[in-house]
């Protein structure tokens, strides 16, 4: 809109962080970069110009890029039992089915240690605390919970984990992937999340989905009878852990995009305008 009303030479760059390409996105000018073919292919189908289209790499954040991938390590920082251990998050609020799956889970009869992030929910966090207090109270040693609240680290402990169950939200399942992590996708509430359960888990094989509370049970427990079931997901996993290289690319396009030859230096009243 800034360029149809103010100034129609600004450059245009978008990069879209998700796995498709949905309504939100504008196809009338300039780059467009995806991170995967099938965004791609549905750029095209929605009216982009495929002379505008770019496909980069997966971008991720530095603090990711230099963290240690090493389960045991980050165990031993947080105190982590040496047993079968899954993540449960659902957000930075905790809304969507992390408490239910997270009590279905403490009904089992087999040593497993459970890390519920409760990210900014205070209530959900006070709430989990008491249930990780009742365990003890009742003399429960085959389960353990930990419960953290939000952290920027919280790469770290999908590291820790065995698996992580969590919502289709794109960031958290590619960092948990990004630290060599298998996901379960527990609830999609909107295309965004459900293209990303379809590229991680459908296409890409690197977890699954169980969307009903009762299930979660029975499922984790078969990883924990026959750990060799979440191998072919871990192979997965390996094929796209460690290997982005994303935010060069785009920064490279950009450059080239902006300083024409590589050599031109920007005009000293140049912009940029987010809207």
């Amino acid at each position: 809109e800034y360029k149809r009303r103010v100034n129609p030479d600004v450059k245009i760059v978008t990069y879209n962080p998700d796995y498709n390409t949905h309504v939100w996105w504008d196809p009338r000018d300039g780059l467009f970069l995806v991170n995967n073919e099938y965004a791609y292919r549905e750029a095209v189908r929605r009216n982009f110009h495929e002379s505008n289209l770019r496909r980069v790499g997966y971008t991720v954040r530095q603090r990711l890029l230099d963290a240690p991938r090493e389960k045991e390590f980050y165990r031993k920082k947080y105190d982590i039992d040496s047993g079968f251990t899954v993540m449960v998050a659902d957000g930075a609020y905790a809304m969507a089915k992390a408490k239910a799956f997270t009590l279905e889970l403490l009904e089992t009869d087999r040593q497993l240690n459970i890390l519920f992030l409760a990210g900014k929910n205070k209530k959900m966090y006070d709430y989990m605390c008491a249930k990780a207090d009742e365990l003890k109270e009742r003399g429960i040693t085959n389960v353990t919970l930990k419960v953290y609240e939000f952290t920027p680290d919280v790469h770290e402990l999908y590291c820790a984990a065995d698996l992580f169950i969590t919502k289709g939200g794109p960031n958290s399942i590619f960092d948990s992937i990004y630290m060599g992590t298998p996901v379960i996708v527990s609830y999609c509430s909107q295309p965004m999340e459900k293209a990303s359960y379809k590229h991680w888990c459908k296409r890409l094989g690197c977890g699954t989905g169980v969307f009903r509370t009762k299930k979660i049970r029975p499922v984790v427990e078969n990883f924990i009878d026959n750990p060799s079931l979440l191998d072919v997901y871990r192979d997965n996993v390996e094929k796209y852990s460690r290997q982005c290289c994303g935010a060069k690319e785009v920064a490279d396009i950009i450059y080239a995009e902006c300083f024409n030859d590589g050599s031109a230096l920007l005009p000293a009243d140049a912009r940029t305008v987010a809207i």
